[in-house]
């Protein structure tokens, strides 16, 4: 019996799956640090306590100000970080050595994937429409790009990993 996650493979058919979990998680995640930040400085300098050396706003501006300083990264860093792990699907697919079989098997589950991904997508965009976390959702353009076409870009993924692979399948069998 043939494994999907052998040892050479790697999970190549389940990397598409780990990808759209991996975006969703990554950047929720990284909006919900950013929101976390923007609201406790908002509210901290809203607060009246008198300090005996120094100002109060000054004091939460180099502490959760530098906080949110870094977390202002994480705008562009989900972007990269995506994008690098779907160079790394491509990397892998392009490594593997799998049986011929394997090539039907994972273009089945981009299939599947594809039609998984539709919901995920329409969850990430009804968390965009919250009043609540959409000023924060605004900073993240891209990997928001990413997650509202995240069909066409499982399609595309799944398409281009499938075709790294045959062309790796047809070289390896005209090598030997």
């Amino acid at each position: 019996m043939m494994k999907i996650n052998s040892s050479k493979g790697q999970g190549i058919a389940m990397s598409l799956f780990l990808f759209m979990i991996f975006v969703f998680i990554i950047v929720l995640v990284s909006v919900i640090y950013v929101y976390i930040g923007n609201t406790v400085e908002t509210r901290l300098k809203s607060m009246d306590i008198k300090v005996t050396n120094g100002n109060w706003t000054e004091i939460v501006d180099i502490g959760i100000g530098g906080v949110n300083n870094a977390y202002a990264t994480l705008n562009w860093l989900t972007t990269f970080i995506i994008l690098g792990y779907a160079l790394a699907i491509l990397i892998g697919a392009f490594f593997s050595k799998e049986h011929p079989i394997v090539f039907f098997v994972y273009l089945f589950i981009s299939i599947i994937a594809i039609i998984v991904s539709v919901p995920i997508a329409n969850g990430y965009y009804n968390l965009y429409l919250n009043t609540e976390l959409n000023p924060t959702f605004l900073g993240f353009n891209s990997s928001s790009y990413i997650l509202f076409h995240l069909p066409v870009f499982i399609t595309v993924l799944g398409l281009l990993g499938a075709t790294i692979m045959s062309i790796r399948l047809i070289r390896g069998r005209n090598e030997q």
